[in-house]
Order: structure tokens, then sequence, then C-alpha cells
């Protein structure tokens, strides 16, 4: 549901909704539910159906990986689209292990202790688009260094596509507690790595909550 919202505020024409929204929408409590609304009809190009879709009694079956397929293609077309839509494919595409996207507040945090000065709520502003197409420079500068990429990615006409587990990567280890752990594991022996690498995965799936 944060992926909708997010890419319902950053999506070109503008739009704007709440995860509250999309919730009742989803349960049908208390929500206005017309083809033609703007919430609905933004969901409806999310998801890639049409608007009617969601008022047809008996609406036609979906292959979802067809969907899936749909919506991953309009995201790295985003890499090569406006300013705060390439901030959104950030966002999207350089997830935390777990799946999860780093939020705003996560990133402000980072950049103000790393010597920039940014808010969590200018970001959210820059993925909706409301803060115009053409952000400072210095602020587009301090998002890369977070994510990983140099300031020409959001300039030049044809980026190169991120590869969202190396740069979350790049991300983590700059943790010093992961970068103690890379040193220990690099005084191990190789039949200790294994054993290590075995029990790193066995915690990973017992985390996985799928």
């Amino acid at each position: 549901m944060t992926e909708v919202v997010r890419w319902i505020n950053s999506a070109a024409g503008g739009g704007s909704t709440t995860g509250e929204r999309i919730n009742e929408l989803r349960k049908g409590a208390g929500a206005d539910v017309r083809a033609d609304s703007d919430d609905v009809v933004k969901i409806a190009e999310f998801f890639r159906v049409p608007s009617t879709y969601f008022l047809d009694p008996v609406p036609p079956e979906l292959d979802g990986g067809l969907q899936a397929r749909l919506i991953e293609q309009r995201l790295s077309s985003y890499r090569r689209g406006t300013i705060p839509q390439r901030v959104y494919y950030l966002f999207t595409v350089v997830v935390q292990a777990d799946g999860r996207p780093y939020t705003a507040s996560y990133v402000a945090r980072w950049i103000n202790a790393n010597g920039g000065q940014i808010t969590n709520v200018y970001l959210l502003k820059l993925i909706s688009g409301e803060r115009g197409e053409r952000p400072k420079s210095v602020y587009l500068q301090w998002i890369g260094k977070f994510f990983g990429v140099g300031l020409s990615f959001f300039y030049d006409e044809d980026p190169p596509e991120i590869d969202g587990q190396y740069q979350n990567a790049v991300i983590m280890l700059r943790d010093p507690g992961s970068a103690e752990l890379q040193q220990l594991y690099g005084r191990l022996t190789a039949l200790q790595q294994q054993a290590v690498r075995q029990l790193m995965t066995t915690l990973a799936r017992d985390n996985d909550p799928s």
C-alpha cells in the first residue's frame, strides 16, 4: 500500500492521497467509490487496469504476472523521467533487506548526520512533485550520496538502471556495526565463513514473513 500511495503522490499530472484513504477504499468503509474519482482513477493507473474495473459487477480476471511486469516496466522508465520520478525510482528500487523502502525520515536523518541539511517533509514533497521539477542540486547531491549514485543520475538523459540489492548493500556497509562484522568475517577460515553464511541464511529465512 505504501508504494501505491507514493506512486499516486508522485505521478505525472499530480495527485494526492494517504494510506488512510487507500485503506478506506480497500475496505469500502465510508469511501466514495466512483469510477471517475481521483483516487480510483490513480489506483487503476497504478495497477494498469481501467477505472471501470472497480465497478464492474463481473470484472475480468487479471493475470497478476502480466500486471506486475507492466508496473515494473513503468517503474523502469521513471529513471529517465522528471526529477521527482527519478527520486521515486530510487526510493522504490533501493529497499532494505526485508523489502521495506527507506523512509523519508530515515534518509533525512542520515543526510543531516553526515553534513547535509534536509527535512523529511521536503523529501516527501520532492517525491510527490510538490517542490517542482528543478530542485536545488545540493539536495539531489545528498539524496544521491545516500543511495550511492552520482548527481548525473538526476540529469542524464538515459542514466543506467540501478541494482537495488547492490546499492542496499552499499548503504548497509556504511553502518559501523556492519563494517566490524565484515572485518571479523574476513579473519575466519573458509570453513568458518561457510558456517556463518549458513547460520545467517537460516536466520534470514526464519525472519521472512512469507
